[in-house]
């Protein structure tokens, strides 16, 4: 591979590792308003907290990726000598 074309494939390891950092960051700021009484995000119950937590349009409205369940850094580092890893991956389009 020539030197030139080698900076697409390192420009896009470092947007795979940067998407579920800057995802993990927003659900952090997000965990911590839904407790703080004061917060517009406050939620009494744990159910209602999750249902932030978990959705799509906190975190893209902040210009952040989605990163579905199951699916950031640590979940494929954890499954990379599985056998079936390379499945994983081609189907996880569809989730």
């Amino acid at each position: 591979m020539d030197a030139a074309e080698c900076k697409h494939v390192v420009l896009g390891l470092i947007f795979l590792k940067d998407v579920p950092d800057v995802f993990a960051q927003r659900q952090n700021q997000l965990a911590i308003c839904v407790e703080d009484p004061k917060s517009d995000y406050y939620m009494p119950t744990e159910e209602a907290r999750k249902s932030i937590l978990k959705s799509r349009d906190e975190y893209t409205s902040e210009g952040v990726f989605w990163v579905p369940e199951g699916h950031c850094g640590d979940d494929f580092r954890k499954a990379a000598k599985q056998r079936e890893s390379g499945a994983r991956c081609s189907s996880s389009g569809s989730a």
